[in-house]
C-alpha cells in the first residue's frame, strides 16, 4: 500500500493527542484513506464520520460503511440534517420557488447538498474536539479544482483561543491504481466484474468486492445514487437501479418544470 502523504503540522498534532475524524462517503477513495490510515496504528485517535443524505443514497451506502469501519476497528459516527433529507429539502425549495422561475434543484453553482448534509453536518460534530484533525479522501487527479488543492492542506488550520482544526487530504497525491490497492483489488479486478454483471451473474460479480458495489454495477463514482453533479454515465446508471427514486425525481421535474439538469431531463434517460 502506497504511503500516506503527511505534513509537519499534522504530525505533530497527531502527536499531541490530536482526534483524527475521517470522512467517510462509501466511495473507494475513502475507503482507501480509511484503510491507509488504519495501517499507520492511529486507530485509537480515529473516529469515521459518514454523512448521510437520506433517500438519495443508494441502499447499500450505510452497511458498506459500517463494513469497512468495522474491518479496521474504527468506530462509526453517523451524521445527518436535522430538518430533513436531500431529497426533502429539494421538494422544500420546489415548493418555495413556485412561481419564481428558478430551479430548485442543487447544482455546481448552488450546492447546498454538500453544504447542508454533508459540511454543516460534519462541522457541527467537529466542534467538540479541542484539538481535530478532518481528514478527506480528496485526491487531485480527479479534477482541475482539486489539483489546485496540493499544496494547501498545511495552510488549511483553524485557531482560536481553545480549539485548533485542521483539514487533512492524506491521499491527494494518488492514482486510482494506487486507491484500488488500498481498497484489496485492482482496476482489471473492476473490469472483470463489471463483465460479469453485464452478462447477468451478479451474484459471482460481486462475490469478495471488496468496494462500494455500484462500481461493479456500472459506476464511475459514488455520490448519491442520481446526483446531478455526477456524469451523464453515472445518472443513468443510477437511475436504471433505483426505479424508485427515478420516479420521486421525475415527478419533481413534472411539478416544477425545470429539468435535473440544463442538458439533462430525468424522464428522458434511455434506461
Amino acid at each position: 500500500m502506497k504511503h500516506i502523504s503527511m505534513t509537519q503540522p499534522i504530525r505533530q498534532a497527531l502527536f499531541n493527542g490530536a482526534t483524527l475524524v475521517v470522512s467517510v462517503s462509501g466511495g473507494k477513495d475513502s475507503q482507501a484513506m480509511l484503510n491507509a490510515i488504519a495501517a499507520q496504528g492511529f486507530a485509537n485517535q480515529v473516529v469515521a464520520i459518514h454523512a448521510n443524505v437520506g433517500a438519495m443514497e443508494w441502499e447499500q451506502t450505510h452497511a458498506h460503511c459500517e463494513k469497512i469501519c468495522s474491518a479496521v476497528g474504527v468506530e462509526l459516527v453517523t451524521v445527518a440534517r436535522p430538518q430533513g433529507d436531500l431529497l426533502a429539502q429539494m421538494e422544500a425549495r420546489r415548493v418555495k420557488l413556485e412561481g419564481q422561475n428558478k430551479p430548485h434543484w442543487p447544482s455546481s453553482a448552488a450546492r447546498y447538498c454538500t453544504s447542508d448534509h454533508k459540511r454543516a453536518q460534519i462541522d457541527k460534530y467537529l466542534r467538540q474536539y479541542n484539538l481535530v484533525i478532518s481528514a478527506e479522501g480528496i485526491r487531485a487527479d480527479e479534477s482541475r479544482e482539486r489539483a489546485k488543492r496540493c499544496d494547501h492542506e498545511a495552510r488549511e488550520q483553524i485557531c482560536t483561543r481553545d480549539r485548533t482544526a485542521y483539514t487533512w487530504r492524506p491521499i491527494l497525491n494518488w492514482s486510482v491504481d494506487d486507491v484500488w490497492e488500498a481498497c484489496g483489488t485492482s482496476a482489471a479486478d473492476l473490469t472483470q466484474r463489471r463483465h460479469l454483471y453485464a452478462a447477468g451473474m451478479r451474484d459471482e460479480a460481486l462475490q469478495g468486492w471488496p468496494a462500494h458495489p455500484a462500481y461493479v454495477i456500472g459506476n464511475e463514482r459514488l455520490s448519491c445514487a442520481i446526483c446531478v453533479l455526477a456524469s451523464r454515465n453515472d445518472i443513468t446508471n443510477g437511475a436504471r437501479h433505483n426505479p424508485g427514486l427515478l420516479a420521486q425525481l421525475v415527478a419533481m421535474e413534472e411539478k416544477s418544470g425545470f429539468t435535473f439538469r440544463k442538458d439533462l431531463a430525468l424522464a428522458d434517460l434511455a434506461l
